[in-house]
């Protein structure tokens, strides 16, 4: 459960960033320095040690700064994505890391379109690094965590009309725990492998 708190005050953030970017018809890259500055930062804590209670409080000031570089490209019937950024946050009032976070977080993606068919499939890969599974010191100290998962989509338009749609989430079927930012143990678990299919018909 989540209580209130009548003297929370508003949070405010000076962010700061630097962005080079290049952009040609086939071809885009992006990278991104940032520093971010928090004041009466919003957050939930236990109101209690091992109390599964929570409240939002001002945790007084935090800061995060990290870098982000992302670019994609379009070789004929196939586009590719990727993203990686390191981001590193701390509670400067408290001098404390905030663990819950991950540090590294990339993605990879790639789609190819089927020149004879108004059709693409296209594979997704996403994945996290050193983060504990939450920020409450009392139950998880470790930041050995990582988060590994594909995803497989992809859509055939049989007419003007109608389309059909398939998808496996964690085609894998691989753990991935997510961190809990609400200061609760053990974090959650994603969700685990899953299939779905659609046919959308417009009349």
């Amino acid at each position: 459960s989540v209580l209130g708190d009548p003297n929370l005050e508003a949070e405010t953030i000076d962010s700061y960033e630097y962005v080079i970017m290049y952009q040609d018809t086939d071809f885009t890259f992006e990278s991104v320095l940032f520093n971010s500055n928090w004041r009466n930062a919003i957050t939930l804590v236990p109101v209690a040690t091992g109390s599964s209670t929570n409240q939002y409080q001002n945790i007084h000031a935090s800061r995060s700064q990290g870098l982000e570089l992302s670019s994609t490209k379009q070789y004929v019937s196939w586009l590719l994505r990727g993203n990686l950024s390191y981001v590193k946050s701390k509670n400067t009032s408290d001098n404390i890391d905030y663990q819950a976070f991950p540090k590294w977080m990339s993605s990879l993606n790639a789609e190819y379109k089927f020149p004879t068919m108004n059709a693409m499939v296209g594979i997704w890969y996403r994945h996290m690094e050193q983060y504990a599974l939450s920020d409450n010191l009392e139950f998880d100290t470790k930041t050995d965590q990582s988060y590994d998962r594909f995803d497989l989509y992809g859509f055939w338009k049989i007419s003007k009309n109608s389309q059909f749609s398939a998808q496996i989430y964690n085609l894998l079927d691989a753990p991935v725990p997510l961190p809990s930012y609400y200061g609760s143990e053990g974090g959650w678990q994603d969700l685990s492998q899953q299939f779905s299919v659609s046919y959308k018909y417009l009349f």
